[in-house]
Order: C-alpha cells, then sequence, then structure tokens
C-alpha cells in the first residue's frame, strides 16, 4: 500500500492493526492486517469475468493508483473507466457518478 509507506506497512504487520478513517460513519474503524495478506493471494489482472463493468476512477486518489487502473482497463474491452477530476472519496462529483452510473445502467436521468 504506497500511501502508508514502507514503514506504516512494517507497523501494521508488527501491530496486526491499522485505524483508518471510515468517511461515511465519521469515525475510526479497525483493519485488520490479515486483510492485507489475503489480498496479496490474489492476482487480480488473472480476472476473467466478462460482465460490463463501470470504474469510477478519481485521479487524485491516493490510496488507489489511477495509473494502475487504467492499466487494468485498458485490456478489458468489457470495463469502462470514467477518470474524474477527484480524491479517493469522490465527493467533488457527484453528479458525474450519478449521470455516468445512470448511463451505464440505462436509467433516465431527465
Amino acid at each position: 500500500m504506497a500511501h502508508l509507506g514502507p514503514d506504516g506497512l512494517s507497523r501494521w504487520r508488527a501491530t496486526g492493526q491499522l485505524e483508518v478513517d471510515h468517511h461515511a460513519e465519521g469515525q475510526k474503524r479497525t483493519v485488520h492486517y490479515g486483510l492485507y495478506e489475503d489480498a496479496q493471494r490474489y492476482d487480480s489482472g488473472a480476472v476473467a469475468m466478462r460482465t460490463p463493468t463501470l470504474i469510477l476512477q478519481g485521479r487524485q486518489d491516493e490510496l488507489v493508483d489511477p495509473a494502475m487502473v487504467e492499466r487494468f482497463s485498458a485490456v478489458r474491452d468489457h470495463v469502462t473507466l470514467e477518470l474524474l477530476d477527484d480524491d479517493h472519496q469522490l465527493k467533488a462529483s457527484l453528479p458525474r457518478v450519478w449521470h455516468a452510473t445512470a448511463a451505464f445502467f440505462g436509467v433516465p436521468t431527465g
């Protein structure tokens, strides 16, 4: 996890837990290191599903690397990627998120 850096990742591994802001609830939550260990077992590049997928990604996202998402999407013709001038939470882009999601699912917005 790039935003933690090597020292942060080492502390997370040593303590077994990481306190993160849960923005929807407005409080801290504990994420156990086992989640990170489990995630290492999976290769998202090897995913073979073909379900139409919409990804809404902030260009200034500090948690999920936009370049990685672009690479993932570029080689999957069933993936639609919307890059937004926003951060991880996409709060500044809520109208665009709504319109992109509605269009993707064929929901009228008028």
